[in-house]
């Protein structure tokens, strides 16, 4: 019975840490792919910030 539930908690760390180590690679790889590309620059924010800004007079008047 001890043996059994010590290879269950085994094997429920090593999963739960091969999802933790699966997820942090995903959501590194989507950062670096929106840093590659321009998102997360302050460029492409005040862009964004002027655009919005221009939608917003335009439905204004």
């Amino acid at each position: 019975m001890f043996r059994r539930t010590q290879k269950t908690i085994g094997g429920v760390t090593v999963n739960s840490l091969l999802i933790a180590v699966l997820i942090t690679v995903l959501f590194n790889v989507t950062l670096y792919a929106g840093w590659k590309r321009g998102y997360l620059s302050m460029e492409y924010y005040r862009k964004l910030k002027e655009e919005i800004h221009k939608d917003l007079k335009r439905i204004r008047k």
